[in-house]
C-alpha cells in the first residue's frame, strides 16, 4: 500500500458523510412540496425572537433558491421559513373523526 492509496481511502472515507448528506437531501425534496396547501405549525425558529413559534398558517409556495416556504399565517402576513421550523398541524382523534363523511345506512 503506498500513499496515494492512502489518501485515495481517507479521502473517500472523509467524503462519505458528505455523499450521505446529499443523497438524503436528494431523497427529500419530494417532502419539500408535501407542505404546499397545508396547515402547518411554526417551531424552532428564533425570528423575531421565537415570536412567530406556535403560529400557525398555510404554505402557499416553495422558494427553491432560498430554500423556503412563503407561509400565509393566521392573520395573512407572508413569512418565509425552512421546512424545518414547519410541522403539519396535529389533529386529535375527535377533529379526524368530524372530519370524516358521515355514512349513511345502507337500504336493502
Amino acid at each position: 500500500v503506498d500513499a496515494a492509496e492512502i489518501s485515495a481511502v481517507s479521502n473517500t472515507q472523509t467524503n462519505a458523510p458528505a455523499a450521505a448528506v446529499a443523497a438524503a437531501t436528494q431523497d427529500a425534496s419530494p417532502t419539500v412540496t408535501e407542505f404546499l396547501g397545508r396547515r402547518l405549525e411554526v417551531i424552532g425558529t428564533s425570528a423575531r425572537g421565537g415570536a412567530l413559534n406556535g403560529s400557525f398558517g398555510t404554505a402557499q409556495r416553495f422558494d427553491e433558491p432560498s430554500g423556503r416556504y412563503d407561509v400565509q399565517l393566521e392573520g395573512g402576513e407572508v413569512v418565509r421559513l425552512k421546512p424545518a421550523n414547519l410541522r403539519p398541524e396535529r389533529v386529535s382523534p375527535s377533529d379526524s373523526a368530524l372530519a370524516l363523511p358521515a355514512q349513511l345506512p345502507s337500504e336493502h
